[in-house]
């Protein structure tokens, strides 16, 4: 019998040079995210992975849910060909 598929099948992703991911949609629901707010300090990359460079995402289009959402990411630390990122997410129930 066939199973129940538990993810996401694919992810449209639209970035801009020096900003980084501006766009995600996600998975055959077609929910999206774009970016609303952008700290960038350094960097010109596809995705500048400069630490103190921030993103926030709004959910813009969701499908079946009751909720707004919003992600943060910054990246803490950069040096020696990595970065780390701190994330977190909040959600408000509508």
């Amino acid at each position: 019998s066939e199973g129940e598929y538990c993810g996401t099948k694919y992810c449209e992703t639209y970035f801009c040079q020096g900003v980084g991911i501006v766009r995600q949609v996600i998975g055959q629901n077609g929910e999206e995210w774009q970016l609303s707010k952008c700290r960038i300090k350094a960097g010109d990359e596809i995705i500048p992975f400069a630490e103190g460079n921030l993103w926030e995402y709004c959910l813009v289009r969701e499908t079946d849910k009751n909720y707004d959402a919003e992600n943060v990411f910054e990246i803490v630390y950069s040096g020696e060909g990595k970065a780390v990122f701190k994330q977190y997410t909040y959600v408000k129930v509508i």
